[in-house]
Formats: C-alpha cells, structure tokens, sequence
C-alpha cells in the first residue's frame, strides 16, 4: 500500500513533464478512466502537433519556393529580352553591311561601264581624226589644218563640232559643257562622225551615248621651228557614263596624226 502510494504521485510528475516539453496542458482524466487511455491520448495529441507544425512547414517551404521561381521567370525575362535586342542589333549590322557592300557593288560596276564607255569615246575621236567614215568629207579635211576649230568650239549640227581652238589662257575642254546633250552642245556623241554604234539601256549599259571633244596642240621637238609647219597633235577629252547617269569617267589622251 505504501509502495503503491509512492509510486503514483512519480508516474504523474513523468507524464505532466512530458506534456509541459511539447507546451500543451495535460488534459483532465474523467473519473474511471485507466492512465494508459490517458497516455494513448497523449501521445497521440502529441503526434497530431508535430504533423500540423510539420505540414504549415511544408506550406511555409512552398510558398518561399514559389515565390522564387517567380523571381527567376523575372530574371529569365528580362535576359530574353537582352538577348532578343542582342540579336536584333546584329542582325541590323548584317543588314547594312549587306545593303553597304551591294551599293559598293553596283558602284564599281557604273564605274566599270563608265569608264569603258570614256574608253570607246577614245577611240571613236581618234578615227574621227584619221578621216571618219568618209576620210574625203568636209570634217575630215578640218584635220588638215586649224581652220576648223573655233573658240568656244563647234556646235554639234555643224562639221566642225567638238573642234575647240586653243585660246592659250584655259584649255577648251574646261570651258565647254561635256554633259550636255542638247541640239546646242558643243561635244560630239560616239560614232557621230565614224558610224560606229554602242548600245545604251539599262541592266550593264551605259545611259547614254559618251561624248568627247578635240582641240589641237603643238608639239615642237628639239631644233625645230615652232612656226606653221610644225606637227600638230589633238587633245582628246572623253566623258563616259554608266547605268546610272550620275556615275561619269572622264578620260583624256594626246593623239598624234600622221602626217598626210
């Protein structure tokens, strides 16, 4: 009786330390109820706690999670679009580097033309100057003398156009309009006076007819007299054009006749 006594006022202090540790109040025992229920309802109390405090755990880990993967989608935009204006920026780049080197492209090529056309022009004046296509019409016997070339040069109706004398304070090709294609210019068209032909147009031809003018110069060598029977040369000057007529050559060269 005594032992039993002792012993349950031990067991109690056990069971209300246990319930003071997890901070809960030990529930009230109803009369006839055995201390084992007691501590089966305990314990399971104690159970029920730690998995409510374990589930707001868990809630509480997902809701800081959630909260940063919607900081990373942010992030991820904002690098996407970073990277979109990236992208956008080279592709501009290779876009103008392409546009640039097509125009460079097209340059060379109206270069190219025009040059070639100054080129034929060339050509076309020195046959005129050897006689053309009639060597005994009236513009091929200008050639043998001066008195065909004028100042100012001629118009392009009469025979002596594109002949400009030598006024000696500028050369004649400075003074004279070399674009100019009117009835009242005064430069020659290619094959004018030779009969030649050059195909103008668009696509790898040139705009327009190139035009060219001649005027004479004295060539005196050594111990030669500068007087009327010395030789003459003509100073050819050209003008070409491309597909574009913008794009001209002009082109210049000192021809010298054989003497008839």
């Amino acid at each position: 009786m005594v032992s039993h006594l002792f012993r349950r006022p031990r067991r109690l202090r056990s069971c209300l330390s246990r319930t003071l540790r997890i901070g809960q109040r030990p529930p009230a025992r109803p009369r006839g109820t055995p201390r084992a229920t007691m501590r089966v309802a305990i314990r399971a109390a104690q159970v029920a706690r730690k998995v409510r405090s374990a589930r707001a755990k868990a809630v509480r880990w997902q809701r800081q999670r959630g909260v940063h993967w919607q900081r990373q989608r942010g992030v991820a935009l904002v690098v996407a679009l970073v990277v979109l204006t990236a992208v956008l920026a080279l592709a501009v780049v290779a876009a103008m580097a392409a546009v640039s080197g097509e125009r460079a492209a097209r340059y060379e090529r109206d270069h190219a033309i025009a040059l070639a056309a100054a080129e034929a022009a060339l050509y076309d004046a020195q046959r005129d100057i050897e006689g053309g296509a009639d060597p005994l019409s009236s513009r091929a016997s200008l050639f043998n003398g001066a008195a065909g070339f004028v100042e100012g040069c001629g118009r392009s109706a009469d025979a002596n156009a594109g002949l400009c004398a030598d006024t000696g304070l500028h050369p004649a090709w400075e003074l004279v309009d070399l674009t100019s294609d009117s009835d009242a210019a005064h430069t020659v068209p290619y094959g004018a006076f030779t009969g030649a032909a050059l195909p103008t147009g668009a696509g790898a031809l040139p705009c327009c007819l190139p035009r060219y003018v001649i005027e004479p110069v004295t060539i005196v060598h050594a111990g030669e007299s500068a007087g009327p029977a010395a030789s003459h040369a003509y100073r050819i000057t050209t003008i070409g054009y491309g597909a574009q007529r913008t794009t001209q050559v002009a082109l210049q060269a000192i021809y010298r006749r054989a003497a008839p």
